[in-house]
């Protein structure tokens, strides 16, 4: 059985994408309830974390697993926050939604 060394808490939307994607211009309260939000927080092993995740946005990288979930969770977390969406992540975002 796994432990909780084995185990990152991940931003579903990157805070550095956030950032890029309109987070910066935010209060401080702001910023801190976003790195928060129960809402962008999932578990993840360290190696997805950290290494093939890490600060990627959807259009960069999507789960093996649960994307129409994390679909979802992106999407939620963009609209809550007022955060923009590119070109290339509202395409990959198109593309995924098609199968969910």
């Amino acid at each position: 059985m796994g432990s909780f060394k084995d185990t990152d808490i991940e931003h579903i939307v990157p805070v550095s994408e956030a950032h890029d994607s309109g987070l910066c211009a935010a209060s401080d309260e702001t910023k801190r309830k976003f790195a928060n939000d129960l809402l962008n927080l999932t578990l993840a092993t360290p190696n997805v974390n950290r290494y093939q995740k890490a600060d990627k946005d959807l259009a960069d990288w999507q789960p093996e697993n649960n994307q129409c979930w994390f679909l979802d969770r992106v999407v939620a977390v963009k609209r809550k926050y007022g955060l923009t969406i590119d070109s290339r992540e509202a395409t990959a975002m198109k593309e995924l939604a098609a199968q969910c």
